[in-house]
């Protein structure tokens, strides 16, 4: 099917050639399903939190840490550099998060 401008349809890769993960990243699959549990983890907590159950504050910053932590590991080991610093402000933030709870336990 051509295109109204005339410009014949772009051409897909054929099935060998595709890949489920871009070329820049090579890091190992397995890997992230332990940061997606993290980070899901994280999220209840912090709705939990917001609904008032303040003792699963700590366990949601904790989780949320550790994402954080793992996130910063896979962008190392994979050498990807330029995104690093979302991964890294995020894990600043979430440790900010920790220390504020522990602050406000006591």
């Amino acid at each position: 099917m051509w295109s109204a401008s005339g410009a014949p349809p772009p051409t897909w890769p054929g099935p060998s050639s595709c890949s489920p993960t871009p070329p820049r990243w090579a890091y190992h699959r397995p890997g992230c399903l332990p940061l997606a549990a993290l980070k899901a983890a994280g999220a209840a907590g912090l709705l939990l939190g917001l609904l008032g159950v303040p003792v699963v504050g700590l366990a949601a910053a904790i989780g949320l840490v550790l994402f954080f932590v793992g996130a910063v590991t896979v962008h190392l080991r994979a050498r990807v550099f330029r995104t690093l610093g979302y991964a890294g402000g995020f894990l600043a933030l979430a440790v900010a998060c920790l220390v504020l709870e522990v602050a406000v336990a006591r």
